[in-house]
């Protein structure tokens, strides 16, 4: 299940893929509308499946193998990019992005 080589993700593919499947049938497709925002690198995508499965910074920060401040600095530059690419308040929170994302 887990694998660790500094840098890189902590959960192997298999295990990656599966969230990102629940994800998917669960938000509608959201893998691919996040994939849409421009700027977001694999990295941002990769965390806010994370985040939209439920994950915590901590747990993001433990599976992408970053400090909790990393994460939580990254989860800001996506909630940015998302905002630019919805033309949305900069009041909403990342849940309600993700809402608006996926309507």
């Amino acid at each position: 299940m887990l694998s660790h080589k500094a840098g890189q993700m902590r959960l192997d593919d298999k295990n990656w893929q599966q969230i990102r499947k629940d994800v998917d049938i669960i938000y509608k497709g959201f893998s691919r509308k996040i994939s849409s925002v421009k700027g977001l690198t694999d990295k941002h995508q990769t965390q806010c499946i994370m985040m939209r499965a439920g994950m915590s910074i901590k747990e993001i920060a433990w599976a992408m193998d970053c400090t909790d401040k990393r994460a939580y600095n990254r989860k800001y530059e996506c909630v940015k990019l998302i905002q630019e690419h919805l033309n949305c308040s900069e009041t909403e929170s990342i849940e309600e992005l993700f809402e608006k994302l996926i309507a």
